[in-house]
């Protein structure tokens, strides 16, 4: 409940950056001081900026207010994680290793540098009630393996006694009765690049913040509603600020309920907030609507492991179904259900024998083949519904079966390979088809592996295709016989990476873009920027993070495979 801060000392200086890579040093003045004076070593910390009241409590507000009175005393600062020390980079060693590390450089857990104290998970359950009881906002739980990757939360499990969480402003309503100021401010996220409004707070404001907001407010004056909206009388903002809200829950049409106002926070950018759970708040016995497709049973566990319900897996879908639907429309599909959670049976079907489900297209090839295909979003949740959990397209659109328009390379490595190998495999393959003037595009599997996925133009048969995509891998696979192969046997797998280009086929299929993974954590296969994979971590990313399109997704280049490629390759 304070602010997030990297404490960085580097020949002797401190400085204190923000979450966005502000240097708040001065800001921050009081505890700067006492986190330099640690140790003369150079070393990286993670941590947060917090004010105690006097049964232990943060509090966002008395932060605040300690900072408005010159920020020298009651500031302290809360150090989880040692990323460097002393010219070692700690960031690949597990959270575990990392600890001891930090207990090493801040041996204190009180004082105005200190450590955060850290119990094992078998302590969690009965840590949260506690947490709870005496008024916290509630508990972290990190994986004691995980390793440090920047600007992901895939490792932690946020449990919350209380909803908290923070909102776009975008206006407020005039004030009524004996209130000053204001009545109510209107609220938003940010949900695949568009604002969607979650409703009004109008609770948690002292007078003098009421005014001091509308000081604020008045620069940010807008003439029109940065959403479609009926709000007579309301005055809007340009959508820059961001408000900490608590809520009781999330109701169906997405707006927050009991809202009560916490602060403004200046250290994450507007485009930046995403409501991030809905599992308190859609979730009943009624049933509930995620994308506009009703969901039975939206209570149900799916993965049991993680605590995620078949409503959070519908949202999941909803979210990043337009980004799915270049990879899924109108293509033959093959998709896992899990009725009864993943632990339960899976099926993996192709054709739907009986029911098929809402905006769910069924229909022959010109072999007879039955196959279905979505047209839109609304398909994709309504498969949710059905209770399925991975969507596996073909690489050819339904219309025209035989002419593959997307190949790929599933880089599959042997478990004891680290992640390394796997990111050096696939940056070689990359530069491979770059010599040969084609521009694939990267995508984590949901597992210990990478996809490389290259679209095309719609010129070769799946034989030819298939034949390519061999000799591609073959030759990847003759520059070290030692680390790769191209055969699945799993008896010669060990210590290799199996180059799977055995994907591409009529009738083959491939884990689509955003997919989830019928596995214990919920990852996502996940698409990536070429520039960012060194810094994605090899399980990738889960269905609890923010994810957003990467540039390279949103802009492919297609490709032409050549009879000049092909000749170069061996192929007929």
């Amino acid at each position: 409940d304070g602010y997030r801060l990297i404490a960085v000392q580097k020949g002797g200086k401190l400085t204190l950056f923000t979450r966005n890579g502000l240097d708040w040093t001065e800001r921050f003045r009081g505890i700067a001081k006492e986190i330099g004076a640690l140790t003369k070593k150079d070393f990286v910390l993670d941590g947060e900026a917090v004010v105690f009241d006097r049964k232990g409590r943060s509090g966002f507000g008395d932060l605040q207010a300690a900072l408005q009175a010159g920020g020298r005393k009651d500031i302290v600062f809360v150090a989880f994680d040692a990323l460097h020390f002393d010219g070692l980079n700690l960031r690949n060693l597990p959270l575990s290793k990392r600890i001891e590390w930090l207990a090493r450089i801040v041996s204190d857990e009180a004082g105005p540098v200190q450590r955060s104290k850290v119990w094992p998970a078998e302590a969690g359950a009965e840590l949260f009630k506690q947490a709870c009881k005496n008024g916290l906002e509630g508990i972290i739980s990190k994986n004691a393996k995980g390793r440090y990757v920047p600007a992901s939360r895939k490792d932690w499990t946020k449990s919350k006694c209380r909803a908290r969480q923070e909102f776009v402003v975008c206006g407020y309503t005039p004030p009524k009765g004996s209130l000053r100021g204001f009545g109510a401010l209107i609220l938003a996220s940010f949900e695949n690049g568009k604002l969607v409004p979650r409703g009004k707070v109008g609770t948690g404001f002292s007078e003098s913040q009421r005014l001091r907001l509308l000081d604020v407010f008045k620069p940010l004056r807008a003439a029109k509603p940065p959403f479609p909206a009926k709000e007579p009388g309301a005055i809007w903002l340009k959508p820059k600020l961001v408000a900490e809200i608590e809520f009781a829950e999330i109701t169906r049409d997405g707006s927050i309920r009991q809202g009560s106002f916490i602060a403004l926070r200046d250290d994450k950018a507007a485009p930046d907030v995403h409501l991030e759970g809905l599992q308190s708040a859609t979730a009943d016995a009624k049933g509930s609507k995620a994308g506009g497709i009703a969901i039975s049973h939206p209570e149900r566990i799916v993965y049991p492991a993680d605590g995620i319900t078949k409503m959070e897996v519908a949202q999941h879908y909803a979210r990043v179904g337009e980004w799915m639907l270049p990879y899924l429309a109108k293509r033959p599909l093959a998709v896992i259900r899990a009725p009864s959670g993943i632990t339960g049976e899976l099926f993996f079907q192709k054709s739907f024998p009986t029911h098929i489900p809402p905006h769910v297209h069924q229909l022959e090839l010109d072999d007879g083949t039955t196959v279905f295909e979505i047209r839109d979003v609304n398909g994709i949740v309504a498969l949710a519904q059905f209770g399925v959990i991975e969507f596996h397209p073909w690489g050819s659109l339904t219309g025209n079966a035989d002419k593959p328009d997307t190949l790929t390379w599933d880089l599959d490595p042997s478990p004891e390979l680290a992640w390394n190998e796997v990111l050096g495999a696939a940056l070689l393959l990359r530069d491979y088809l770059n010599e040969l003037g084609l521009h694939p595009l990267v995508k984590t599997s949901g597992g210990k592996g990478l996809h490389l996925v290259l679209q095309i133009r719609r010129t070769l048969s799946w034989s030819v295709a298939r034949e390519f995509t061999k000799a591609v891998a073959r030759a990847i696979a003759e520059f070290n016989p030692k680390r790769f192969l191209i055969v699945s046997a799993k008896a010669k797998r060990t210590g290799k990476i199996y180059i799977d280009w055995m994907r591409n086929g009529r009738g083959q299929t491939c884990i689509a873009p955003w997919s989830l993974r019928a596995r214990s954590g919920a990852a996502v296969s996940m698409p990536v920027n070429w520039a960012d994979l060194r810094e994605t971590a090899n399980a990738g990313f889960t269905i609890r993070e923010p994810l957003t399109p990467p540039s390279d997704w949103a802009h492919p280049k297609i490709g032409s495979i050549t009879k000049a490629m092909l000749k170069k390759l061996g192929v007929e």
